[in-house]
């Protein structure tokens, strides 16, 4: 989708369902997830860290995602082959809301990266790893 009124619409949609009816929102979330990630959003405070979350982002309406969509799928304005630093990618193989080919994508241009795949992890792996990812960070 490379189309910025598709993500404007996208976006608004999701900002009127998640601020204004946000059980809902909660619950259409939930069937689109893989597994791992149901198992994640029933631990104790993450439903309600999320929905708090998602009013937050959309408080000033949609265009910060807009923005975020749009920029996702154009050329940046700088070389991540020039990135100096190790970068720790982590992605869920089940993912259903960011295929993993498109941080794939970026990983590959980043000289010195770590691909951490969670084979049956999902868009909230970084709930259900954050231990191996706290280790890593405090390995740099």
């Amino acid at each position: 989708m490379h189309f910025q009124p598709g993500f404007r619409l996208m976006y608004d949609a999701i900002a009127w369902q998640g601020v204004d009816h946000p059980e809902t929102y909660w619950r259409a979330l939930i069937k689109s997830l893989c597994p791992y990630d149901r198992a994640e959003c029933a631990r104790p405070g993450v439903k309600e860290a999320f929905l708090a979350a998602t009013a937050e982002c959309f408080r000033q309406g949609a265009g910060g995602l807009v923005t975020d969509a749009t920029l996702l799928y154009r050329a940046w304005d700088f070389d991540l082959g020039r990135v100096g630093n190790h970068v720790d990618f982590w992605q869920g193989g089940a993912d259903t809301l960011v295929p993993p080919q498109i941080n794939r994508q970026v990983a590959d241009a980043v000289p010195a990266h770590s691909w951490n795949a969670v084979a049956d992890g999902g868009h909230f792996v970084f709930l259900g790893e954050i231990d191996r990812i706290l280790a890593r960070a405090a390995e740099a």
